[in-house]
């Protein structure tokens, strides 16, 4: 018998990566008859040399549009049981435990890939960090060329 997924997250950092995982994550959710969590992690473990609040002022802004984007994309095609979460801290952490047991999860979709190439080449990507850690199962997803017009088109 093929597993269910009731509770999914999907995580989403305005990478083509993450925005592939979100197309992905609304057919399993529809396919499911489940609930899609979209998350975006403001990510609060670096040392900046600048203003930090003016920093978070403006990653809050752009997380929120893109949040809207993504939410928006959802219910175009047919999927309205969504929850939007903004988080501050550690992706790795949030994604692979935090959100997950405080939400229940029992499906975590995110890309291959995100933005942030120079974390990647010092300390692993936070996808690899997430399939060792995860409470529940992990779907990672290629990137698609071309979801990127389709979900943040203006």
């Amino acid at each position: 018998m093929m597993q269910e997924y009731n509770r999914i997250l999907v995580a989403v950092d305005g990478s083509d990566s993450s925005l592939s995982a979100l197309k992905k994550a609304v057919s399993i959710t529809k396919r499911n008859h489940g609930k899609l969590y979209i998350v975006h992690i403001l990510d609060d473990t670096g040392s900046l040399p600048f203003d930090v609040a003016q920093f978070e002022k403006i990653a809050r802004n752009k997380g929120n549009e893109l949040l809207e984007k993504c939410h928006h994309y959802t219910i175009e095609n047919g999927l309205d049981d969504v929850g939007i979460l903004m988080e501050v801290g550690s992706p790795r952490t949030m994604i692979s435990s935090t959100i997950p047991e405080r939400e229940n999860i029992d499906l975590i979709i995110m890309g291959a890939r995100g933005l942030n190439a120079v974390e990647r080449i010092f300390i692993g990507s936070v996808s690899d960090f997430v399939v060792r850690r995860a409470i529940c199962d992990v779907l990672i997803v290629k990137t698609e060329s071309d979801i990127m017009p389709e979900i943040l088109m203006d």
